[in-house]
């Protein structure tokens, strides 16, 4: 047997609405209503903003986390609760944040299954985005869509989490997640002025920093993947967060293991040392000192 390893980087309460629904294809949609009680629970943490909140009652009840390690439209989520057992398997789920055609709608996304010991089945998501989001252009130039802030356009269009998996699909209904997110955005913009940067010239900023060499970064953390952790089935998500200078250089490194704590910190090294920034620039077009921030997952494949 064979290990391979791909990497990809990249507030009041509701009644219930749960309804089961089947198709042609035994296909079942469950919809869940904010939980009655509940709230919105804003936690300020050590290296995160976390946004959380209960859907749904008795067995249908699933727990929601929303969280952001830096400023920027990049989001990690956890879904947990007996529901979740339908999306066991880790392979791509569709996911969603408003009407499917819209700018929010579904697209897919690598989700890893989880057992959390108070809540059950769940599923983690490392890195999501409200709205859709293009790709880097070919040179290693930044998507023309990605600021270090969530957009408050495509905050007021988010109403839902929506999970589609083969035939099943799971809705949280959550007409108040707009406000809520506006809460986490200000929470995670708060970071700047924490990590001495300029919170003011971040607000018009003409271009995030952004590395030049990312897929040859991505290759170096799989080539020196430790392999004790291979062994294992290591596999998992890191977030690394740089500081970029303004003549591009890195900067402080800080990476926080997001689904196995015994993931290693050696990227941060490979990252520190390996990368070729662009450096942000501001209204004015002048280099200016930034940050970059992104999510290493690992996936192991098995064949014989």
């Amino acid at each position: 047997m064979h290990h391979t390893g791909r990497f990809r980087t990249l507030l009041a309460a509701g009644a219930l609405a749960a309804a089961h629904m089947s198709g042609p294809a035994a296909a079942t949609e469950l919809v869940l209503a904010q939980a009655s009680g509940s709230k919105w629970i804003m936690d300020n943490g050590l290296n995160s903003c976390r946004l959380a909140r209960e859907f749904g009652e008795g067995e249908d009840r699933v727990f929601l986390k929303l969280e952001q390690w830096a400023p920027g439209e990049m989001l990690s989520m956890l879904l947990a609760g007996q529901p979740l057992a339908a999306f066991a398997e880790q392979r791509m789920t569709q996911i969603g944040f408003g009407e499917p055609t819209g700018p929010s709608g579904l697209r897919d996304r690598l989700g890893y299954p989880a057992t959390l010991n108070d809540r059950g089945p769940a599923m983690i998501f490392p890195a999501v985005t409200l709205t859709r989001q293009s790709d880097s252009s070919a040179d290693g130039s930044p998507p023309v869509d990605l600021w270090p802030f969530l957009e408050a356009q495509d905050m007021a269009i988010a109403d839902r989490i929506q999970l589609v998996q083969g035939d099943d699909t799971l809705r949280l209904q959550a007409a108040s997640l707009p406000q809520a997110l506006v809460v986490l955005d200000t929470c995670s913009r708060a970071r700047l002025t924490e990590w001495g940067l300029d919170a003011e010239a971040h607000r018009t900023l003409t271009r995030i920093a952004w590395p030049r060499n990312l897929a040859q970064l991505s290759e170096r953390i799989h080539n020196n993947w430790p392999e004790a952790l291979l062994d294992k089935g290591g596999q998992g998500a890191i977030h690394v967060r740089m500081i970029v200078e303004p003549d591009g250089s890195v900067g402080e490194c800080t990476i926080t293991p997001m689904t196995n704590s015994d993931l290693p910190a050696s990227a941060c090294r490979i990252f520190a040392r390996g990368a070729k920034f662009n450096p942000a620039l501001d209204a004015s077009g002048a280099p200016v000192r930034s940050f970059w921030a992104t999510t290493v997952t690992y996936t192991l494949e098995t064949g014989e």
